[in-house]
């Protein structure tokens, strides 16, 4: 965990400086249209984007950072969307080939951010994923936001139903999915296991944080199969 945050205070640290030398740059430059685009900062031999330089699109994302090849490849820093209010997301990562690559967070304007690692554009290696949603009153899924769990009232008791609860993921991610060893965590409970491509698997404690009792319960593709005890398991 302390080399992944090391790793990520590197980039947002080198992203600031990159911010910095753009200000300079800013201060003297021109702004490029090319297919609806506007782009300011270096060019290489053949016209193509290299270097540090910022682009604005019309649906209202920006980047500023590092290029190469017409690509995002380097540090740097992507907001989309108009408003943090509504839909932004900002990404403070490594890029490659245009999509997060490396070590990185981001965060959204609806509360939810990561904080780990990241390949081909999605979680994948150790990350921290948090989140604050209100705790559904049945099981729902939510094909939108993928890569944390989505089915919340498997996680939730009865007493956060209609309320915001604030949450997170610590451990091993595959793809943009929960994959490998991880702690989920609310106000309420603390899962400790094993996750499947996103879905629970295997033997998990479970430990209720208001009453600090302790269950084992064990799972398969994400439904309970039976509680676990040390004197056997119980149907």
């Amino acid at each position: 965990m302390e080399l992944v945050v090391d790793k990520v205070r590197n980039v947002t640290t080198s992203v600031d400086k990159l911010e910095g030398e753009w200000d300079h740059l800013n201060s003297r430059g021109l702004w490029t249209k090319a297919d609806d685009n506007y782009y300011m900062g270096n060019k290489d031999i053949q016209d193509y984007r290299s270097g540090l330089g910022a682009m604005a699109l019309p649906n209202g994302d920006y980047y500023v950072g590092q290029w190469k090849g017409n690509q995002r490849h380097g540090y740097g820093k992507t907001l989309t969307g108009y408003s943090i209010k509504e839909t932004e997301e900002v990404y403070i990562t490594e890029w490659r080939f245009d999509e997060p690559h490396g070590y990185g967070w981001y965060f959204t304007g609806e509360g939810h951010s990561y904080v780990g690692s990241f390949l081909c554009g999605r979680q994948d290696g150790f990350g921290v994923f948090s989140w604050s949603v209100e705790a559904p009153s049945r099981e729902t899924e939510d094909a939108d936001k993928p890569g944390f769990a989505a089915n919340l009232a498997k996680f939730v008791d009865s007493s956060s139903v209609g309320r915001y609860i604030h949450a997170r993921y610590v451990g091993e991610w595959k793809l943009g999915s929960m994959h490998g060893a991880g702690l989920y965590e609310n106000a309420h409970i603390l899962h400790e296991g094993q996750w499947l491509e996103g879905k629970r698997e295997g033997l998990a404690k479970i430990t209720n944080k208001d009453t600090h009792e302790v269950v084992y319960r064990f799972f398969r593709n994400d439904n309970l199969v039976h509680d676990h005890t040390e004197e056997g398991t119980t149907q």
